[in-house]
Parts: C-alpha cells; structure tokens; sequence
C-alpha cells in the first residue's frame, strides 16, 4: 500500500545493560562453541520490570509529538504480567490518567512474536492513512530467567538457548505515526505471510498445549518438525525466502523505489550467520546496508527490534535526510511486514518538535 502523508512523527527506546557473551560463556550460560559460531557480541538484559521501560518509553514518544494520539496499539512476544491481562489498556491509563474513566478510542495488543513491532506499526500506518488521527505504538520484551519464574511458564524463555541463530536481549520502545511531517515519511507498507511454515515453532502435528509447554526451547520444536518430516531444511529456507521477497518486493514495488536504492535494511537482530543466509542472499545485499552490527551487541528483541533500529537510525549518523530505509519484520507463524520510509528531519528541528528523548543505555561508540 503507497502512502501519502503519513510519517513516523517520534521515537524512543530502552535497553538494558549491555553484557558480553564472554560473561555467560563463563558463567557456563552458554556453549562456547555456539557462541564463537554465533558471532554475537552481547545481549541486553534490563534491571527492572518491562511494564516500566515501556511506560517511560511511551511518554517519551508522547512527549515529543505535537498532537496527543487516540489510539494505541502495543505488541509483546511474551507475556508482561499475569496471564489474560489487557497491558496495552494499563500502558494508556499509565500514559493519559485523564483517560482511565473512558476515552472515545481503542488501545489493544497484536500477536504477531517478533514481528510485533511491525505489525503494530503497519495497523497504525493504515489507520493514520484512512484520517482516523495519530497512533501510539508500544512494544517490549524482557526475557527472565526460567529458573525465576518455575516450569512452564510463558513468561520466561533461556536467552541463551531458546532457539538456534540467536541471543534474546531485553528491550523496550515506542513511537507515534501521524500526519503533517516528522522523522520518517512513510512511502509505502507491506505484508505477506507463509502458514507452511508455522510448525516450526509447533514442532508437532497435534496444537496441543500440552505437549510442549510454553518454555520449551523453539529450537528443540524445530528438530521435531524436520525428524518428522512435516517439513524440510531446504523447504524451510526456500519458504522464509519466498516470505521476505514476497514483502520486500510489493513495499518497494508501491513505493516505487528500486532495491539499490534503499541505504538502509532494519533486519531480525540474530546471529549473522542467520542474517547471511535468511536475508541477504534473497535480497543480494551486503551486510553495510543492514544494522547487523547494532543486532550483534543487543541480542534480538523479540517484539521490539524494528523500533529499537529506528531510534538509532535518528540519532546515530548512519542515514541522512533523505536517505530510503526498509523495515522487515518476521515472525512465527511466519509473517513478513516491509515498510518503506524516507528520513527526513531526523532531529525534529524542521518542523520544531522538542528533539525525542532516548533513553536506552546504548550510545554510538557501542554501536557505529
């Protein structure tokens, strides 16, 4: 879908401290031969509750935008708080106390795993886009330690060995899309979804809950999938690429943007042997134009890898104004979303919005 007048008007994140895998090597966290595999350099793990980061997060975004949305929409890969709890209405009445009572909007979640961030961002755009008035997007992931939380429970994933090709690091962030000018303009936004390859983090051809409860490792679903042959390596990896090509292709199709000249692709954060494989080969890119390096030091953040890049796009000086910039989120099920946007006053000083505030940890001699 091209767009026309919808930008992405603030941003803000929030990461935890930045450890090495050195330290969970030693800490007998993680095999030493995944990790030098891996090429990972550090995971991001938060001191504090996740509903806090991306409270403040949401105000940040707030903060920075000239007009108070009346809408929300949030996305979580794992839960924040008790089971059937509604997080995005609280994060709104954190957020907009005047609200609590009522408010002549919606503010809801979408479950869409580590394409969180994009979903929300792209059912945000084509709200915005139809004149219903800017939109609070929120995501977190923070990811406990199993052992802290007791068997089973969905609110815990080992970071460390949860999946192949990957660390898991905590994040927070939020933005607001809206009309009339701001950090990005939106060009153009996509999806495009494979169901075949669902299983992968089934693992069994039996949806029962039972059999494998939520903490158990998604890799460990894989291996299942494949030994019993439901699907194929060479099937999985000529899906996923038809899945990113499929989205990739349409965004830059409607935005009319030919793929060299895009400076920049907000990939998945994983390991970038999984990059190589799962997203430069079908796209023929090289690992300069992705954010690679920035995904290698926080680990992947579940839900909230997309808004964490573009934070750092705008304060980094990675991009320019007018520089093309393409988001791709995928998750389980599998979903791909491409959006297409164009920097355009990165600090807010065009059109004399207060410069965001960034409040994650990360700062630019981590990460060039």
């Amino acid at each position: 879908m091209r767009c026309d007048d919808v930008w992405v008007v603030s941003v803000a994140a929030e990461l935890g401290r930045l450890v090495p895998v050195a330290d969970a090597v030693a800490a007998g966290q993680y095999d030493a031969e995944v990790a030098r595999r891996s090429g990972m350099i550090s995971s991001s793990i938060a001191d504090g509750p996740g509903i806090e980061m991306v409270t403040r997060c949401g105000a940040a975004a707030l903060d920075a935008a000239p007009e108070v949305p009346r809408s929300h929409v949030h996305a979580s890969g794992l839960p924040q708080g008790p089971p059937m709890w509604s997080v995005a209405p609280y994060l709104w009445g954190r957020l907009r106390p005047g609200d609590r009572t009522g408010f002549a909007g919606l503010s809801t979640s979408v479950s869409a795993a580590c394409a969180g961030s994009t979903v929300a961002l792209e059912n945000a755009i084509r709200s915005v886009a139809v004149g219903t008035g800017p939109v609070l997007v929120t995501a977190v992931d923070t990811f406990g330690d199993p052992a802290d939380y007791g068997p089973g429970s969905p609110a815990a994933l080992d970071r460390y060995r949860s999946d192949h090709g990957l660390i898991l690091g905590d994040a927070a962030a939020a933005a607001v899309i809206g009309t009339g000018g701001g950090l990005f303009r939106v060009a153009a936004v996509s999806g495009y979804t494979v169901p075949a390859l669902e299983v992968l983090q089934r693992g069994d051809d039996r949806p029962d809950p039972q059999l494998w409860p939520p903490a158990a490792p998604i890799s460990q679903r894989t291996r299942t999938a494949f030994a019993s042959g439901m699907l194929t390596g060479e099937q999985a990896r000529q899906l996923q690429h038809r899945g990113v090509q499929g989205a990739v292709f349409a965004v830059l199709r409607d935005a009319q943007w030919g793929i060299d000249s895009v400076r920049c692709f907000a990939l998945p954060f994983v390991a970038p042997s999984v990059v190589s494989v799962g997203y430069l080969q079908p796209l023929t890119l090289t690992p300069d134009r992705t954010l690679a390096e920035l995904g290698s030091r926080t680990g992947h953040l579940g839900a909230v890898d997309h808004l964490v890049a573009l934070d750092h796009l705008c304060r980094s000086r990675l991009i320019r104004r007018g520089d093309r910039v393409v988001l791709l989120g995928v998750g389980s099920g599998f979903t791909f979303v491409a959006i297409a946007l164009e920097a355009t006053d990165l600090a807010g000083e065009r059109t004399g919005r207060r410069r965001r505030r960034t409040v994650h940890t990360i700062t630019d001699e981590d990460v060039t």
